[in-house]
């Protein structure tokens, strides 16, 4: 539907396309196909940037923003026997973040008519992404293959510099 490519990075939405990643999240709360029609591409566009500066104003203390796409090796078998290819990705807690928050968001702004259930769903979306982007900025969860801060030092007082644990060993 939309374009999937942001107008401020040049970069893809951490979201990913409409149809496959957030449109399901979308009809999970029964609003009905009619009402989901009514949305054009760039109402969607609007809060997928919305979300992707949102995430990145919330990362930026720890990481390089905006957050760079990574290679991860596709294994896949077809007919033709063992063939793999690398894709370029985000961070899987940014993408799960991102989908649920603009699915929120835009469902929150767009339908403020639904039943007190709808509603509580539509919240506990918002809340789900916000508690994903907390425990990344905690340091709970560390992003693989994003650059932290050039500006956390190792002469930084330990009270001050923000605590990262070591990442487990990659096995290939």
């Amino acid at each position: 539907m939309p374009n999937t490519i942001s107008a401020t990075t040049g970069e893809r939405y951490y979201s990913g396309d409409w149809d496959t990643n957030i449109a399901p999240l979308v009809k999970a709360l029964n609003v009905g196909s009619g009402k989901m029609n009514s949305i054009d591409a760039a109402t969607i566009l609007r809060f997928q940037e919305y979300a992707d500066r949102l995430i990145d104003g919330k990362l930026q203390s720890l990481y390089v923003v905006p957050l760079a796409r990574y290679r991860i090796y596709n294994r896949s078998t077809g007919l033709s026997g063992y063939s793999g290819y690398f894709v370029l990705t985000y961070p899987g807690q940014v993408q799960e973040a991102a989908r649920y928050l603009v699915a929120g968001l835009l469902m929150k702004a767009e339908y403020q008519q639904l039943d007190s259930n709808t509603n509580e769903a539509v919240q506990n979306y918002i809340d789900y992404a916000m508690t994903i982007l907390e425990e990344i900025r905690a340091v709970t969860i560390r992003l693989e293959g994003q650059t932290l801060r050039p500006d956390i030092s190792a002469f930084m007082p330990q009270g001050v510099m923000p605590f990262v644990r070591p990442e487990p060993p990659r096995t290939v």
